[in-house]
């Protein structure tokens, strides 16, 4: 048995390793290489678990493996405890918390596709003839705007239950790439769309799947809607299009 680092906590319970002085110590490079991985695990395990209780209760887990490799020299037992809690977490904790990050989806992209169906249907009342303080173009934009927020709400929803269907330890939590609660992610997605929208509009963008014009989402309610899914489902690939374009309109010029 040989120890290589003392294993305590710091006052803000993050993990502590102390070298052990003496001449006949030489970690080996195995050891160092596991400290990484083993404080990884510690910072996912306190970020995602929030019961004071089970935090308690997988941090002494960490601990064990932690003094299994670093104070009892034993590394292949430590990895294999750190895998099995591993494992643990997803398997006990991985339902919650995917639950949960789907629930604050729906609430958010749920009332905003009513949002959107409410001034979809304002939108068709308030640009009817008989109120003609409303001038055409301006109702043209609501009603646009109106069914683009039901596409967004329809593909971020969509985009929510098909992220991460195969829980890992690794990835768990991580639903958004981007890391945005949902509200900041609906705005992201909104000033996004806007952009997009006024690319077709004037045509700088042309875009046509077979025959059906991206285009023509002004004129069209249901384009619109493609258009706020397409948005919605593919945010971070279309923010990557319209930031390449720019890039070539800038190289050119």
């Amino acid at each position: 048995m040989t120890k290589y680092y003392s294993v305590s906590r710091s006052e803000g319970n993050q993990l502590v390793l102390q070298q052990v002085s003496g001449p006949d110590i030489n970690i080996p490079p195995e050891i160092t290489d596991f400290i990484p991985v083993i404080d990884t695990a510690d910072r996912r395990i306190q970020q995602l678990i929030t019961d004071p209780a089970l935090r308690k209760n997988y941090i002494e887990a960490i601990d064990g493996a932690a003094r299994s490799a670093f104070e009892g020299g034993n590394l292949n037992g430590a990895k294999q405890a750190l895998q099995s809690l591993k494992d643990q977490v997803v398997a006990w904790e991985g339902p919650s918390i995917r639950k949960k990050y789907l629930q604050s989806t729906l609430l958010v992209f749920g009332l905003a596709g009513v949002l959107g169906g409410i001034l979809a249907l304002a939108a068709a009342y308030l640009g009817a003839p008989a109120c003609g303080w409303l001038s055409p173009t301006l109702g043209k934009i609501l009603a646009t705007a109106a069914y683009m927020l039901i596409g967004i709400s329809l593909g971020i929803t969509l985009l929510a239950f098909l992220r991460n269907m195969e829980m890992k330890f690794e990835t768990l939590g991580m639903f958004d790439a981007a890391s945005l609660n949902p509200l900041m992610r609906l705005i992201f997605v909104a000033v996004l769309a806007a952009v997009f929208a006024i690319l077709l509009h004037q045509r700088v963008l042309v875009i046509a799947i077979v025959n059906y014009e991206l285009n023509q989402l002004f004129d069209k309610p249901m384009v619109a809607v493609v258009v706020g899914i397409l948005c919605g489902f593919s945010d971070i690939v279309v923010a990557k299009l319209i930031s390449g374009m720019f890039d070539k309109t800038a190289a050119k010029s």
